[in-house]
């Protein structure tokens, strides 16, 4: 028992020291309009290969099933035309992802301004152009 949770401690520590650290996102515009647009590549290209698999399984299922009959044939196309679909349902959550991102990227705006400090006394004020970031909650 002893020499279980030794290892189980020890294996912990190895695993913690060579993991990757974590990354910190940025969370600029061009962050989440990238984000936006590698997901939105994403969802597309499971869409299309989705209902590729699942229109060719179906064709392929029709053309094979017996009732009466076992054949793998209608096994194997019924699975791809069922890894289609579920290709075809997984696209979704990845199409409303990215369109969050698109929006989010979309409401962060960065502008600059100019603001009037002090200098020497106060009753000289001299313009300064400083930078605004603005993510609305």
């Amino acid at each position: 028992m002893k020499k279980m949770i030794i290892c189980l401690v020890l294996s912990t520590i190895g695993f913690q020291s060579f993991s990757q650290a974590p990354v910190a996102s940025t969370g600029s515009k061009e962050y989440y309009l990238q984000k936006s647009k590698n997901q939105k590549k994403t969802a597309w290209v499971l869409l299309a290969a989705g209902t590729v698999m699942a229109v060719g399984g179906g064709i392929g299922f029709n053309e094979n099933w017996d009732l009466f009959e076992s054949n793998t044939k209608a096994d194997i196309y019924g699975s791809i035309m069922a890894a289609g679909i579920v290709a075809d349902l997984v696209s979704i959550p990845i199409f409303i992802s990215s369109g969050r991102n698109a929006r989010r990227g979309a409401r962060i705006s960065v502008s600059s301004q100019l603001i009037d400090f002090p200098q020497g006394s106060n009753s000289y004020l001299k313009p300064h152009r400083t930078v605004s970031v603005k993510i609305p909650f």
